[in-house]
């Protein structure tokens, strides 16, 4: 309802309304725009940040059990990462290369088995019964093409092999963008806190802070998870003979990094090489994969969730099906610490300062939780006293 005290905008006055509401409306567009553009090299720089939090986790515990000057422990840091990829190309890169061809046999094999099995059974004719299909009944037959064409599969994933430029220059660069990082973080961070305004960058610096110890939490937890999961899915298909039981294992570790998904992607291959084997063992493995993540869920997370980040399946499904809607696989592997570095911001940004509740952030201890809560009762207090921001110098008259 509008004031009758209140005079009429003028003309003037509505024209330079407006024009500052398109010109809002035209940046906000054009930052979407660029984002849109830019989004691949954001990505990336997201994920040299993440190699670069991972460096800074490591060296923080040479130097704190090593008594190693940070250089040195950041160097260790990455001689142990060297040696780490370096060990799984020599051993498991050598096995997923001897076995890969045996493994695409044995999914073309199953998958005749299976077209097979549904002739049998005059499956088409049953589903046209039902209104389901375009064939005609009673063929008992299913076209050549009802089965997924495992040659064409493989054909265009050789295709995305061959283009490996893109992706070896991306890797470059999180690498080296990451070295950087890690050996000079403070000087990143206060470089990026210099475009805010001063009585802001106190807290941005304390988001960072969190953001990057919650992700060092996260990477913790998801490699005790991978490790885990691997383990026991390479014991047990071992003890059940089913073929190719260490390139399936080494598929299962991988695929953990992508949470819930890559749980069902990795299943599917060891379910259809296990039909080789026979129905049974195909009842053996799922019930081996459901255990192995049930073990990883129930077991290994609780005990290390005091040290790791735990975040919601809810949440978690559907930021990994807008990442890959935004960016295909590469947003689906960076779905988690997304979610991850957007939860703290929130939490501290706007459940914090804009609602004022205070909140436990993702990651944080409750001694650490206790503790800020404390530091910000006691800044409080000193504001009051002051009559003002104490970090300003503001006092009151």
């Amino acid at each position: 309802m509008a004031d009758p005290d209140r005079p009429p905008m003028t003309q003037p006055e509505f024209a330079r309304r407006a024009a500052i509401v398109a010109v809002i409306a035209v940046l906000i567009a054009g930052v979407a725009a660029f984002a849109w553009v830019v989004s691949q090299a954001l990505l990336v720089l997201f994920v040299a940040i993440l190699f670069a939090v991972l460096l800074d986790g490591m060296a923080g515990l040479a130097m704190r059990w090593l008594r190693l000057p940070r250089p040195l422990a950041l160097t260790l840091a990455i001689l142990l990462i060297i040696a780490c990829i370096g060990g799984i190309f020599a051993f498991g890169g050598l096995r997923v290369a001897s076995e890969a061809p045996a493994l695409r046999s044995s999914l073309q094999t199953s998958v005749q088995r299976i077209q097979h099995e549904l002739r049998g059974i005059d499956v088409e004719h049953k589903l046209h019964a039902l209104g389901i299909g375009s064939g005609k009944p009673g063929t008992g037959a299913l076209p050549p093409s009802a089965g997924p064409d495992f040659s064409a599969i493989f054909s265009h994933v050789q295709g995305y092999l061959s283009n490996s430029v893109e992706v070896v220059a991306d890797l470059f660069i999180v690498i080296v963008a990451g070295i950087y990082f890690a050996a000079n973080p403070r000087f990143y961070v206060d470089t990026c806190l210099k475009l805010v305004a001063q009585r802001r960058r106190e807290r941005l610096g304390g988001v960072t802070r969190e953001v990057g110890h919650g992700l060092r939490r996260w990477l913790l937890g998801t490699f005790i998870s991978m490790l885990a999961v691997g383990i026991v899915t390479g014991i047990g298909l071992t003890l059940l003979h089913v073929p190719l039981a260490g390139l399936l294992a080494i598929i299962a570790t991988v695929m953990t990094f992508i949470p819930y998904i890559g749980t069902i992607i990795s299943m599917v291959p060891a379910l259809l090489v296990a039909l080789l084997v026979g129905p049974i063992t195909v009842l053996y493995v799922l019930l081996l994969y459901l255990f192995a993540h049930a073990l990883e869920g129930y077991l290994v997370t609780p005990l290390i969730q005091s040290r790791t980040v735990r975040l919601a399946p809810g949440w978690l499904i559907l930021t990994e099906l807008a990442g890959g809607l935004a960016a295909g696989v590469f947003g689906v592997l960076i779905a988690a610490p997304l979610l991850v570095t957007i939860t703290i911001v929130v939490q501290m940004l706007y459940v914090e300062d804009v609602l004022g509740d205070s909140t436990r952030v993702l990651g944080e201890s409750r001694e650490g939780f206790r503790m800020r809560r404390l530091v910000a009762a006691l800044r409080e207090r000193a504001r009051r006293r002051g009559g003002g921001d104490p970090r300003n110098g503001k006092e009151r008259n």
